[in-house]
């Protein structure tokens, strides 16, 4: 049998923490938001990769949509080298940064 006591701390507790849960998602964050623009879409694993390093090599901000994604459902990239269920992979870039990438993906978008 549990005591009295022991119930009312522990109702304590749960109150006390509940209470300190709410005030921390009261709380605002001042996260930026960027707008992203598609500038390649690929199923090719080949294309992402050479993709991300001159990217990466430009100091360009990107996100690749749907890349780890691939592998979740069903058989992944088995059949069409990308997830039927999910599509392929998309590089997205924010929109000061559009033309600079377009630059330098250009054999990559054309041969896309």
């Amino acid at each position: 049998m549990v005591s009295i006591d022991f119930k009312k701390n522990l109702r304590t507790i749960l109150k006390q923490c509940f209470s300190l849960i709410v005030s921390l998602l009261k709380t605002k964050t001042n996260y930026d938001y960027i707008e992203l623009y598609p500038i390649l879409k690929t199923s090719d694993m080949n294309k992402i990769i050479i993709a991300k390093t001159l990217l990466q090599d430009s100091n360009i901000h990107f996100n690749v949509k749907n890349e780890n994604l691939q592998n979740l459902f069903a058989l992944g990239q088995y059949t069409t080298g990308f997830n039927p269920l999910i599509g392929p992979m998309i590089i997205e870039v924010p929109k000061e940064n559009c033309d600079k990438a377009r630059n330098l993906l250009k054999l990559l978008i054309e041969n896309e």
